[in-house]
């Protein structure tokens, strides 16, 4: 299963729930008790998102480190309000109250890494940034044919 694929059937089942989950960083919601809306948790890192010269995120976020190294980044800002009433809402049921941008970053041994995101209007990170590879702190993508992006990422706190 790709990593995108696998990343939407998360955050679609996660939203589901609608209570606290932790499958990928921006499915880390909270249902607030008496609404349909799913709104961020507290963030643990704090990230720097650039594409093509402008500045996407830039400050507390949430990051999901796995084994490999690759992560999820989140900058806590979006809300998804239930299309429906009542707690039966599926990921298509989902509305976007607010906006905001998050993403995962595919380590590949050997190769550069993968790093896509939500373009800060989509529920699920099904957009490429194209190949990146690690500059110092960071990671940055140069290549023909995508845009120019760096990103930066440090967890704060456990």
């Amino acid at each position: 299963m790709s990593r995108t694929l696998l990343f939407s059937t998360l955050i679609i089942s996660a939203m589901a729930s609608l209570s606290g989950v932790r499958a990928q960083s921006w499915s880390k919601v909270t249902a607030r008790p008496g609404y349909n809306d799913v709104v961020p948790k507290k963030p643990n890192g704090r990230c720097l998102l650039i594409v093509g010269g402008k500045k996407k995120i830039d400050g507390p976020c949430l990051v999901d480190v796995d084994s490999d190294g690759s992560f999820e980044f989140n900058d806590n800002r979006m809300v998804l309000r239930c299309a429906f009433k009542g707690d039966d809402c599926g990921g298509a049921a989902y509305l976007i109250t607010r906006r905001g941008y998050f993403g995962f970053l595919s380590i590949n041994v050997g190769q550069p890494a993968d790093l896509s995101w939500n373009e800060g209007r989509y529920s699920t990170a099904q957009a490429s940034l194209g190949p990146v590879v690690r500059a110092g702190g960071c990671w940055v993508g140069r290549s023909p044919g995508w845009p120019k992006v760096k990103l930066c990422v440090w967890k704060t706190r456990k």
